[in-house]
């Protein structure tokens, strides 16, 4: 579970910070460090959810 967390964590906290740095650079919006945060922890909760489902078909 450690490993699925930290993966899908990387991930969202990776693509969060690509949109965010090009929204800076090509002044489409604002760069906003709680649209970095808040897209992270929604990308932990999803990777909970598909180790939680994962174990489950597991165990059917």
């Amino acid at each position: 579970m450690k490993n699925a967390l930290w993966l899908s964590g990387k991930i969202a906290f990776v693509f969060s910070l690509m949109i965010e740095i090009l929204q800076l650079l090509l002044r489409l919006g604002t760069f906003q460090l709680s649209d970095i945060f808040y897209n992270t922890v929604g990308g932990v909760l999803g990777g909970m959810c598909y180790w939680g489902i994962i174990k489950i078909k597991k165990g059917l």
